[in-house]
């Protein structure tokens, strides 16, 4: 790994000036959504008009994708911190949420320490592999490297990213350690069965199957496009640098203020990864009060920027860039 140079030195003390948060506001964002989550999950399970069923599934399914990003940075200490009641909490979530912490915290954890590190991509994020490892790739070996950057595998995400390759793959990794990825599976059969039972598999459907399948799906594609974009700069172990990672390998998802909200500012990922402590909330203000990241990488939502990311698919090491096949 390379030093940091001394402009990477000062972006990162400016950075830091943001790591703290206002706990009232954490509190009132992570309690005011749940309760939104649940308010329009009770109203999708009971309204008697499926168009209003299916509208409040969507909104319930948007407020999960809030409630994953708050998890997420109370997972990495940005919210919350030292809560006891967030720590239940958010416990209680990850079964809706199919994110163990255990794994989470060992996967995301990881994906920060190596972000844009061409060997060590595979873990925590989507694998990339160089074009001449494409070439020295089996028939079966490209056909399943190709499904994990496919558009399907990203629209089943909540089973195929989140249950498949989240939670199972870690048990299979190490029961020991991923133990509590058995403990969110049996945990959520057993809320899945309880609502069935009790009030009818279409409750279950509107309630929390469909949100979680569109919290999943936008969940899955967040994940890829802010680190598959075409302006990407991927580096081997010996260049690569966090700050470098942040800023170069990380983009700026251009989102309206709703979907913003909806996202809790994920989108400003180049500098959530500059720094993983600054609130969501406060991730804004450093991109208006630090004019250096404001000249990002930038994608978007459009149809053609997220087909402009989906074409993807390998890096060319001559090319320095990541190309189609």
């Amino acid at each position: 790994m390379k030093q940091l140079s001394t402009e990477q030195k000062h972006l990162v003390r400016k950075a830091n000036e943001f790591a703290s948060e206002d706990l009232s506001k954490s509190t009132l964002a992570v309690l005011s959504t749940f309760l939104m989550f649940i308010a329009c999950a009770f109203a999708a399970s009971i309204l008697p008009i499926l168009l209003l069923n299916i509208g409040f599934s969507v909104v319930a399914g948007l407020l999960l994708l809030r409630l994953f990003v708050l998890y997420h940075d109370y997972m990495h200490g940005a919210i919350l911190r030292k809560q006891t009641w967030a720590n239940y909490f958010f416990s209680l979530l990850s079964v809706i949420i199919l994110t163990p912490k255990n794994v989470w915290r060992e996967t995301h954890n990881y994906h920060h320490a190596h972000n844009a590190k061409i060997p060590s991509s595979h873990i925590g994020s989507y694998k990339v592999v160089t074009k001449r490892q494409w070439q020295k790739m089996s028939q079966g070996q490209r056909r399943f490297y190709l499904f994990l950057r496919h558009p399907l595998n990203m629209l089943a995400g909540v089973f195929t990213v989140f249950v498949l390759g989240m939670i199972v793959s870690s048990i299979i990794r190490n029961v020991k350690k991923n133990y509590d990825g058995i403990l969110v599976i049996i945990a959520y059969l057993g809320l899945s069965t309880l609502i069935i039972v009790n009030l009818g598999i279409s409750t279950y459907v509107y309630s929390l199957f469909i949100p979680q399948a569109i919290g999943g799906c936008l969940g899955a594609y967040l994940f890829y496009a802010q680190h598959n974009f075409p302006s990407v700069q991927l580096s081997s172990n010996a260049d690569w640098t966090p700050v470098h990672a942040a800023l170069h390998c990380s983009s700026y998802m251009k989102m309206s203020p709703l979907m913003h909200w909806f996202c809790a500012n994920i989108g400003y990922h180049h500098i959530h990864h500059l720094n993983h402590r600054i609130p969501f909330y406060r991730l804004p203000e450093v991109m208006e009060k630090v004019p250096e990241l404001a000249s990002t990488h930038v994608t978007s939502w459009s149809f053609k920027d997220v087909r402009s990311c989906l074409a993807l698919k390998v890096w060319d090491e001559d090319k320095n860039m990541m190309v189609a096949i």
